[in-house]
């Protein structure tokens, strides 16, 4: 009994052998017993490297390898203090080019030019009082955050017995008093801000009364909207600090952690696109013209599991080319065919990136005779 099974066992494994040896073959000759174009094909791969904008640190990790994330998702938050102080510098310069114009509609102005200065003045100095304001702020926090640092390197250091407990409540009173002045500078902020604002209307109103030279204004007019251009590119700069998935699908790969140093350009993050939605199909030289775009394809698995999925030839490779080497049927001998690329038709189980099938092609011109 044994025997029997043993024998039965030697048959199917002998059976299973003569298809993947026709198989083989039908994927080498470029035509199957029933005379239809069939071809290995790959299921495209997308993965997505997103480089460093800029040399600076990693700020915080918010995924990790293996994470599903949705296009959009915040991956890596990078260091933007360099660029925070570039667009504090450059916002203030918009501000002093836009008080250079305003000074300009003064000398332009026909009339109540009494008026019209000392409203400009009301403006320039509120503006001044305002970026003056905001520039300390932006001292004070980040002096607060770097005391805050080293207070909790301290407060190590001293429970270590590394460092002396004064320096560290020196630190702590430096911290404290920063903190104090940081509140205060908020505070006028806001009333700087509400001054310039009442100043700007005012002036504004002022600047809508008729005798007003737009066009000796213009060359003013334009180094604005130049600064203007400068502090939104500086903008976007930063918005490029926030590391986000440029598709939906799988985190493949984060090469940082929190604290280190990245050069610009080098890659940080890897995200693979769980839902392909095409394929490459390589077809044998002999059977290269028989395939057109338009042509119907279904891709079965080399193992036969699986569900059978549907498509449409896009495009055709430009000439005849030497298959990669997995798709070969002696992988050391060299094989050409047409690279064919197939649309997928939407629904069903996504297949694996890089799963390879066995994809056979229908002319839409023949099922179009046919009936």
């Amino acid at each position: 009994m044994t025997d029997a099974r043993s024998g039965r066992g030697t048959q199917r494994l002998a059976g299973r052998a003569l298809q993947i040896g026709a198989l083989g073959l039908t994927l080498w000759l470029g035509v199957d017993v029933g005379g239809a174009v069939v071809a290995p094909a790959v299921v495209d791969v997308r993965r997505s490297v997103i480089p460093a904008p800029m040399s600076t640190t990693v700020k915080a990790v918010h995924a990790r390898p293996g994470d599903d994330v949705a296009a959009g998702a915040t991956l890596v938050e990078l260091d933007s203090a360099a660029l925070d102080l570039e667009l504090a510098l450059a916002e203030a310069e918009l501000e002093r080019v836009r008080a250079a114009v305003r000074a300009r509609q003064v000398d332009v102005k026909d009339q109540d030019f009494e008026v019209g200065l000392r409203l400009q003045a009301d403006a320039d100095r509120a503006a001044s009082s305002l970026a003056q304001a905001q520039s300390a702020l932006k001292q004070d926090e980040q002096e607060a955050a770097s005391l805050g640092a080293l207070v909790q390197k301290n407060e190590r250091l001293v429970q270590e017995k590394l460092a002396s407990a004064a320096d560290l409540d020196e630190l702590r009173l430096r911290s404290s008093a920063v903190r104090e002045r940081s509140a205060s500078a908020r505070a006028a902020i806001e009333g700087a801000q509400r001054l310039k604002d009442t100043a700007d209307r005012r002036f504004a109103e002022w600047r809508a009364r008729p005798g007003h030279e737009d066009a000796l204004l213009a060359p003013d007019a334009a180094a604005v909207l130049a600064q203007q251009e400068r502090v939104k590119i500086v903008r976007w700069r930063r918005e490029q600090l926030t590391l986000r998935a440029p598709l939906g699908g799988r985190v493949d790969e984060i090469g940082v952690g929190v604290g280190d140093s990245v050069r610009e350009g080098a890659p940080l993050v890897a995200v693979f696109d769980t839902a392909p939605s095409s394929a490459t199909a390589w077809v044998a030289e002999d059977a290269a013209a028989r395939v057109r775009v338009g042509d119907r394809a279904t891709l079965r698995s080399q193992d036969g599991t699986g569900a059978v999925r549907q498509g449409v030839v896009r495009t055709l490779g430009g000439g005849v080319v030497e298959l990669p080497v997995r798709l070969r049927a002696v992988p050391g001998e060299p094989q050409f065919g047409r690279a064919v690329h197939v649309s997928l038709d939407a629904g069903g189980e996504a297949p694996l990136p890089g799963q390879i099938f066995e994809a056979s092609f229908v002319s839409t011109s023949a099922t179009t005779m046919g009936r």
